[in-house]
C-alpha cells in the first residue's frame, strides 16, 4: 500500500513538472482578440475579482449563452491574484493544480472499498430500465459489500441491497433488507425512503423486482411521431 502511495506521488510530481514546463511560456503571451472581451477585458464582473456580487452573478448568469460558473470564478480569481492583463503565470499554475486534483480524485474513486461507488453501481445493475444493463448477482455482491463496510447502518445502501436481492429473485431477503432500511430511515427523517420503502415491500412480497421507469422518447423521434 505504501509503495502504491509513493508511486502515485511520483506520478503526480512528474505530471506537475511536465505541465509546468509546457505551460510556463504562456506567461509571456498577450491576449488574442477571440472571446476575451466578453470574458475578461470588457467584463466588469470578472475584472472586479472575487466578490460576493460576482459570485452571485457567476452562479446565475447565462452570459455568452452558457451556464459555466467555474469558468467565470476562475477568471475572477485570475484578476484577483494577477490583475486583468495578459502575461499572468496562472496558466501553468492552474493546469498543474487541476492535474493534482484530478489525480487525487481518480485515486479516491478507484478505491475498491468505496461504499458509495459500489452502492451506485449496484443500484444501476438492479433497477436499470434497460434489461441489458441489469445483473442481479453482481448487484447483490456490490450492495452486500457496501453494507458490510458501513456496518449495515446506511439506510440508502440497505434500500439498494433490497432492490438488488429482488432483481436476483431473492425476495424474502429483499423484504428483510427493505424493513431494516425503513427502520433506519424513519428516525433519521429520510422522507423519500420512508415514502418509497413501504411500496417496495408490497412489491417484493408479491414477486416482481423494482425497475426504474424508461426515459421518455425525445419529441420528434420515430416512436413519438403520430
Amino acid at each position: 500500500m505504501h509503495s502504491r502511495g509513493r508511486l502515485c506521488h511520483i506520478f503526480v510530481a512528474v505530471l506537475v513538472a511536465v505541465t509546468a514546463a509546457v505551460y510556463w511560456p504562456v506567461g509571456g503571451y498577450g491576449f488574442i482578440n477571440f472571446g476575451r472581451p466578453p470574458y475578461v477585458t470588457e467584463n466588469w464582473h470578472v475584472q472586479g475579482g472575487l466578490t460576493w456580487n460576482g459570485f452571485i452573478w457567476a452562479m446565475t448568469t447565462m452570459s455568452e449563452c452558457n451556464w459555466h460558473p467555474l469558468t467565470w470564478l476562475s477568471h475572477m480569481a485570475d484578476c484577483q491574484l494577477f490583475g486583468p492583463g495578459p502575461g499572468r503565470p496562472d496558466g501553468a499554475a492552474a493546469a498543474a493544480v487541476l492535474l493534482v486534483i484530478t489525480a487525487l480524485v481518480i485515486r479516491a474513486r478507484l478505491r475498491p472499498d468505496w461504499p458509495l461507488a459500489m452502492g451506485n453501481a449496484a443500484w444501476v445493475m438492479a433497477t436499470a430500465s434497460d434489461e441489458r444493463l441489469r445483473d442481479g448477482p453482481e448487484a447483490v455482491r456490490l450492495a452486500e459489500r457496501a453494507c458490510r463496510l458501513t456496518g449495515g447502518t446506511d439506510a440508502n445502501l440497505l434500500a439498494t441491497l433490497a432492490v438488488a436481492y429482488a432483481e436476483a429473485g431473492r425476495f424474502p431477503e429483499a423484504v428483510e433488507a427493505a424493513r431494516r432500511a425503513l427502520d433506519l430511515a424513519r428516525p433519521r427523517r429520510k422522507n423519500e425512503l420512508v415514502e418509497l420503502l413501504p411500496k417496495w415491500l408490497q412489491l417484493f412480497r408479491s414477486g416482481p423486482a423494482y425497475h426504474e421507469p424508461p426515459l421518455p422518447e425525445p419529441a420528434g423521434s420515430p416512436r413519438t411521431r403520430p
